[in-house]
């Protein structure tokens, strides 16, 4: 693995209702522009938390006015320039996949997928004991075999949260646990989400760089490739 000296996160969260997306977007002014800054590295997004993506996916949704491979064109131009590409997912958000399938949601203790802060990000929140799972690995396998340049993968929103939902609630019972008891119901969130990352990091390899954010450092060690501090003007 290179050793990086300036490597930029670049946050990109698409509405759907944006009529001209990336209608001016040059993959090779953006990449050049990178290159005057002596940036060495990015996280380029392959899919957002509203559960976009911006390649011509086979399995998951393309934003609804991306007529272009904005992705693929990202990794093609910073290679030509030298600049390192990871993909970028957001797993524990994907908002159009919720409304699509609420049974892919969690749901919390008084039996809401929506809740809290509506006017924020983490109103509700993707169950990795449901067939969501299966539809992130698909999409982390499929931009790892089309994009072979993509150095890495950072994944993002990995929390462990409580789901009282009835595929989770007949999980725990098929375990030995009680999903009456807050603690099992935490536990067996925390087991499914870690297991998940451990089919990430099977498909991302021992070669490429992993990063998951959101999960602490120590339930990470031996999944993730590197360290990551985030710090943002929100807290």
């Amino acid at each position: 693995m290179r050793k990086i000296k300036r490597a930029v996160h670049i946050d990109f969260h698409t509405m759907p209702d944006i009529p001209d997306f990336g209608a001016n977007f040059d993959a090779k002014k953006f990449a050049k522009t990178l290159k005057d800054a002596r940036v060495e590295f990015i996280n380029a997004f392959a899919k957002c938390n509203i559960g976009f993506a911006y390649y011509p996916t086979d399995i998951g949704v393309v934003h609804p006015h991306l007529d272009f491979d904005m992705f693929g064109q990202t990794v093609e131009a910073c290679q030509e320039e030298g600049i390192g590409v990871t993909a970028y997912f957001n797993v524990g958000l994907d908002h159009e996949m919720a409304r699509k399938h609420r049974d892919w949601s969690i749901v919390n203790k008084e039996g809401q997928i929506i809740y809290g802060d509506r006017t924020a990000n983490f109103f509700r929140n993707m169950c990795f004991h449901s067939d969501y799972r299966e539809y992130m690995l698909g999409m982390i396998r499929e931009v790892k075999e089309r994009y072979p340049a993509v150095e890495g993968f950072f994944l993002d929103c990995i929390v462990i949260r409580p789901c009282y939902g009835n595929e989770c609630c007949e999980g725990m019972v098929e375990r030995g646990m009680d999903p009456l008891n807050d603690d099992d119901v935490l536990a067996f969130a925390k087991e499914r989400l870690l297991d998940f990352c451990r089919e990430v990091k099977e498909i991302v390899g021992p070669d490429k760089f992993l990063y998951l954010n959101g999960l602490d450092w120590a339930d990470s060690e031996g999944l993730r490739t590197h360290n990551e501090i985030e710090c943002l003007p929100s807290g």
